[in-house]
């Protein structure tokens, strides 16, 4: 590891909060452009903040 990162593991290594982290982030929607990528991230966010979620539909999306 390069000494920047483990600068940045030192500082958040008592961090409230940090065993929340996982990786990779964003939910698996199938995308490829970095506009999908950021749209599976922030889904991920609002996932884990509204709670679980209702089952998804039968056919939704066709």
């Amino acid at each position: 590891m390069n000494l920047h990162r483990n600068s940045h593991l030192h500082q958040l290594a008592g961090a409230a909060g940090l065993h929340r982290l996982v990786g990779p982030a964003g939910l698996d929607l199938g995308g490829a452009s970095l506009d999908e990528t950021a749209l599976s991230v922030l889904a991920e966010i609002a996932a884990v903040e509204n709670g679980p979620a209702a089952p998804a539909r039968a056919g939704a999306g066709s």
